[in-house]
């Protein structure tokens, strides 16, 4: 199963970027499977906020954020096989703007 534990990241921070922020864990491991993300940040405007390191699991922002915009992201991560089909999740990750 795929773990996904809440990700806080303090607003205006300032570059570089992109920045890792967390983590995104297989317990059954990830040879030859790939993690992908999706939903409002990623594939749904605003798009291309946050992406994820589709071998490693690791989350990272790609630019400063502001939480009186959008103070919370509701993403899914999903693990596919090389071809595309998902073999695991969709599991939710909460990312939260804080001050």
């Amino acid at each position: 199963s795929i773990l996904a534990t809440p990700i806080l990241i303090p607003e205006n921070q300032r570059p570089p970027f992109p920045r890792s922020v967390g983590k995104v864990i297989r317990s059954e491991g990830t040879e030859g499977a790939k993690f992908r993300l999706s939903g409002k940040g990623v594939d749904q405007d605003p798009k291309g906020i946050f992406r994820i390191n589709e071998i490693s699991g690791d989350v990272s922002v790609t630019r400063p954020l502001d939480r009186e915009a959008i103070a919370n992201y509701e993403l899914e991560v999903e693990v596919t096989d090389l071809s595309g089909k998902i073999i695991d999740g969709p599991v939710r990750l909460d990312i939260s703007v804080i001050d």
